[in-house]
């Protein structure tokens, strides 16, 4: 009989070779670190091994340290949550209604997404830029995607926000002050914000997408933002802050009850998101958790605190699910204590794939995706990725058919409701974002358009809180957008006047003469941003 670590070694078994990323696994039980183990390579150009000693980027599970940081200086009377976001940052604009601290930590400030804004201003993930220059993007911003407080939308930019205001009010870089108010103190000696791309950093891991022919591509990170990201770290320094939730040596049980409260909607609805962390269950179970994704990096931390039981998972690997390892991990440790049984993956029938299969879209959150079939899997491509999607239940009654699709831990998990016979184009998905209002999305019709109307939309358009110019054009016969010095990319017909690109909406607008005079765009985090046609 296997023991519980090679059943669990198992898992990782297909990415533990040397000539493929991988990931890093931390097991905490009761209060022990009972296992570690790096599975597949840290750097595929000098063969080194992923260890419990490789340091990661830990992505967006950096979100908690900023947090923690900001309510350490509540503690200390510096701030209060209830205090207004331009009393630090007086460059953001008065938007009419106040942004507060605690808006900016549970993602409900209605600001607009800093790596969407960024991307329509024509600049590159890939490329330079740091928190002032995140900070200069968002003061050019004159509208918001809604009230706030009145919405729950997962948005990078409050927290890029709270780490210039820990920067503005300690008088010290949000690196700094973590490594003295909580680096230190827990011995995190292998913990740090990446504020210096250039800096030695021992043991860093480096990360994996693939190329258009499937090959492993390195990716080169230089920028220098944090916050909402950019923490390095190990297993062995997640598992010190892991202890501090159970025996707080930084901050207190005060600390730690903030830290986890829940915030609230202007409605008094009480969210699943906390500071920096998530609240919710697994077959049962309460747990808290938070999950990261940046430039092939894909991180998880899942904590059952009932069960004193805690997974780690890093990995530097593009399309790595570690919620999914992570859930796996738990069956095993916790087969005893669950109360649900585990859901089962089933294999769809064809037929029922090809019936799923089609354009979903929101235009209102300008949010939509492509469900596809691809070597008999069920694929979704969610902006520019694809995701392989499992059913977990699918079922028959006298409401009609139901079929649930889930990447496990992932961002998308759907519900397909439908009755016979249907009229055309009326089924509809109801689909979870992480951290969003589960929207309603509609089945696209997408029509026949003669390709000759498309000259009508060819011009250049422009806005001026954005320092980059959208170009519209016609290359084989196929409408294409370019941003900038972006490549440009088609516009994919939807309906009337609406477009797709990108994982986000354009509806060209029009006089009352029918001349095209400006387009909309409209994203799931950065809604109805308008360009003015100059050409």
């Amino acid at each position: 009989m296997k023991s519980i670590t090679e059943k669990v070694d198992a898992i990782f078994s297909k990415w533990d070779k040397p000539n493929s990323p991988g990931c890093v696994l931390g097991i905490i039980q009761n209060g022990e670190l009972v296992y570690t183990r790096g599975y597949g390579m840290a750097n595929l150009d000098y063969a080194i091994p992923i260890t419990a000693d490789s340091v990661f980027r830990i992505a967006s599970v950096s979100k908690q340290f900023t947090a923690a940081g900001i309510l350490l200086l509540a503690q200390q009377g510096k701030l209060s949550l209830d205090d207004n976001l331009r009393h630090y940052v007086p460059e953001i604009p008065d938007y009419g209604h106040s942004i507060n601290l605690n808006h900016l930590l549970h993602h409900t400030s209605g600001l607009r997404s800093n790596m969407m804004l960024m991307e329509l201003a024509g600049q590159s993930w890939e490329g330079y830029y740091d928190n002032e220059d995140m900070v200069a993007l968002l003061a050019r911003q004159q509208a918001l995607n809604f009230l706030p407080g009145e919405e729950h939308m997962y948005c990078n930019s409050g927290y890029v926000l709270l780490a210039e205001i820990i920067k503005r009010v300690s008088g010290q870089s949000l690196n700094q002050f973590t490594q003295e108010n909580i680096c230190i103190p827990l011995g995190m000696n292998n913990t740090q914000f990446a504020d210096d791309h250039t800096r030695i950093v021992k043991n860093r891991v480096t990360s994996y997408g693939h190329n258009s022919q499937g090959d492993f591509r390195r990716y080169m990170i230089t920028d220098d933002m944090i916050g909402a990201t950019g923490l390095l770290t190990t297993v062995h320094d997640l598992y010190r802050w892991n202890q501090n939730f159970y025996h707080p040596k930084v901050g207190g049980s005060e600390f730690i009850t903030q830290m986890l409260m829940p915030g609230q909607l202007n409605d008094g609805k009480e969210l699943h998101y906390a500071s920096g962390l998530a609240h919710g269950t697994y077959r049962g179970l309460k747990m808290v958790w938070h999950g990261g994704l940046t430039f092939g990096f894909r991180t998880q931390i899942m904590r059952f605190p009932q069960q004193a039981f805690t997974v780690i998972c890093l990995a530097n690997m593009e399309g790595f699910s570690p919620a999914r390892r992570i859930q796996e991990v738990a069956d095993i440790y916790l087969a005893d204590t669950f109360t649900e049984p585990k859901e089962t993956f089933i294999d769809l029938p064809p037929q029922k794939m090809s019936e799923i299969a089609g354009v979903y879209g929101d235009e209102k959150v300008g949010f939509y995706v492509e469900l596809s079939i691809e070597d008999d899997r069920m694929m979704a491509k969610v902006f520019n990725g694809l995701i392989p999607i499992a059913p977990i239940k699918y079922t028959q009654s006298e409401k009609g058919e139901m079929i649930v699709l889930q990447e496990l831990g992932g961002p998308l998990a759907m519900t397909f409701w439908w009755q016979r016979p249907l009229p055309a184009h009326t089924r509809f998905i109801d689909m979870q974002l992480s951290f969003h209002k589960p929207p309603r999305l509609f089945h696209l019709n997408i029509d026949a358009f003669h390709t000759a109307k498309f000259t009508e939309y060819v011009g250049t358009y422009a806005n001026d809180e954005l320092p980059a110019v959208h170009k519209v054009f016609l290359r084989d016969n196929t409408l294409h957008i370019q941003v900038g010095k972006q490549p440009p990319v088609p516009l994919k017909f939807s309906r009337d006047d609406f477009f797709r690109v990108d994982g986000e909406m354009i509806r060209f607008m029009r006089n009352s003469a029918g001349h095209i005079i400006n387009f909309i765009r409209t994203g799931p985090m950065t809604r109805n941003i308008r360009f003015e046609r100059e050409i």
